[in-house]
């Protein structure tokens, strides 16, 4: 049974999804955080204009990590 409920844990940790940003938020945030880490934090907005924007990570290699 506990190790039933860890793998639970950790799936719902996986299956988050990203915050939405405005779009000046997240040029903010991904600047703020592009000047304290070697990673490349890059905001990505929707080009359909509703909005709503995320933050891409990349590592220092330019592979794509994670959105957030």
């Amino acid at each position: 049974m506990r190790n039933e409920t860890r793998k639970d844990e950790t799936m719902k940790t996986l299956d988050t999804n990203e915050t939405m940003y405005t779009k000046e938020r997240a040029n903010e945030v991904a600047a703020e955080m592009n000047a304290a880490d070697d990673w490349d934090y890059r905001a990505v907005h929707d080009p359909k204009g509703t909005g709503f924007s995320f933050i891409a990570i990349y590592d220092e290699d330019g592979a794509f990590v994670a959105k957030m």
